[in-house]
């Protein structure tokens, strides 16, 4: 609903916004050629880089915000930034980006209307009238191998010996195989109906194609006087050597696999199951890393660490106690196995065995739960553990497009939360 209005608005904004590009044009623009690419394959290096199928169900990913000419408009300038401020957005203004990639959703619930009484209401309007299109990765960043939260767990692990694994790994159905479909055929017809049901979709793994797995066995079936069995004769009892032949299909295609059965079993009434698959964990990809240490180190040691991977002077620490209900310091407290997620992660690390939990925020008595279990937290408030990133994924983004785009990282963005 909302990209229809998007749309309208770009359209009666559309003078206005050719009058603000003309004047970037006429003040920005150098004697060189500038580097610039579509914003359709921008888009596609954007999804290829942080998949959004790894986004949370809950999420609004992707490209929020659409200029009316994105099939044919080229893109220069690309704005990353962690939350998309009214500031910021003026910052990517000045700066002349046609394209905002802000890690964080500005659209996240529902508009019922869009004018100027609210400042994410201001945000999109001013995006429109700039025509400036706004692409959101979030929870597909956390997710994706490489991402925000193995960021996070390289910059503070000691040796290449230490392990990463994600703590909720994302489960996904492989998008041709959703359902497993097996026929029962005579072996006289089997290359054929091999043949028709790869015609129709079905048995893609991957790259391959034609995909199947062929069973021997033995058949049995009683027809009604009202049959006409292709083997054997009506009422009686007839055993039929038969091939039982596997493959994957998707949902969406199932109707036209089954017709392809129909039409070349050689059976008035083809015998075959269907079965809905599970989703598979990926081991690479997934919510939260655990990060395990080839040996222990001090709690002041994973201190020093985090605040050099977040550039930040200080963290918040909550520390456990011993069972005569001692406190532990710093320097005593060893730390072997960090669970950690960028942001609000505390529903991602609840209850994993490890020394130390390492998220961005968690509400007062979530930290009195861990520190009565012997777990050590350390808070660097939300975007503080996200923001930094940025610089990583600005150097991905170039190396993807082969430099055919500018990048910039706000310098504007910020944490709203600052420590006097």
């Amino acid at each position: 609903m909302f990209k229809t209005s998007a749309a309208q608005l770009f359209r009666s904004l559309n003078q206005r916004g050719n009058l603000a590009f003309y004047h970037y044009r006429k003040f920005h623009t150098t004697s060189h050629s500038i580097p610039k690419m579509k914003l359709k394959e921008l888009t596609a290096v954007l999804k290829s880089l942080a998949p959004l199928h790894l986004a949370e169900s809950w999420d609004n990913v992707g490209l929020l915000v659409e200029p009316t000419d994105s099939a044919t408009r080229e893109v220069e300038r690309v704005f990353l930034t962690n939350d998309l401020t009214e500031p910021v957005l003026q910052e990517s203004i000045e700066k002349g980006a046609q394209y905002i990639v802000a890690y964080h959703p500005p659209i996240f619930s529902p508009f019922k209307s869009l004018n100027t009484s609210s400042a994410k209401s201001r945000i999109i309007l001013k995006a429109v009238e700039n025509r400036i299109a706004i692409y959101s990765p979030h929870t597909a960043f956390d997710s994706v191998q490489g991402g925000i939260n193995d960021w996070i767990a390289h910059g503070i692990k000691s040796t290449e010996k230490d392990l990463v694994t994600p703590l909720q790994p994302h489960t996904a159905l492989p998008p041709n195989a959703t359902h497993k479909l097996f026929v029962f055929v005579p072996a006289s017809h089997v290359d054929e109906l091999r043949k028709a049901l790869s015609e129709a979709g079905a048995g893609v793994i991957g790259e391959y194609s034609h995909c199947t797995f062929a069973i021997p066995g033995q058949g049995s079936f009683w027809g009604s006087d009202n049959t006409n069995p292709a083997v054997g004769s009506k009422g009686a009892l007839e055993k039929v050597d038969e091939i039982k032949l596997e493959t994957v299909c998707n949902l969406s295609i199932l109707p036209n696999v089954l017709q392809a059965i129909r039409k070349v079993h050689p059976y008035e009434t083809p015998a075959f199951d269907i079965a809905s698959l599970t989703a598979v964990p990926d081991p690479k990809t997934g919510q939260g890393r655990l990060l395990t240490l080839a040996d222990k180190v001090p709690l002041s040691e994973m201190i020093l660490r985090i605040k050099k991977r977040f550039n930040l002077e200080k963290v918040r620490v909550a520390l456990p106690y011993s069972s005569d209900c001692k406190e532990f310091n710093v320097d005593t407290f060893l730390v072997k196995k960090v669970a950690l997620c960028a942001g609000a992660g505390y529903t991602v690390v609840k209850g994993v065995s490890a020394d130390l939990y390492l998220t961005g925020e968690m509400r007062h008595h979530e930290v009195l739960d861990c520190t009565s279990t012997n777990k050590a937290v350390i808070l660097c408030d939300h975007s503080n553990t996200e923001r930094g990133y940025l610089h990583e994924f600005k150097r991905k983004l170039l190396e993807a497009t082969n430099n055919k785009i500018t990048v910039e990282v706000s310098e504007l963005d910020h944490d709203p939360l600052v420590v006097f």
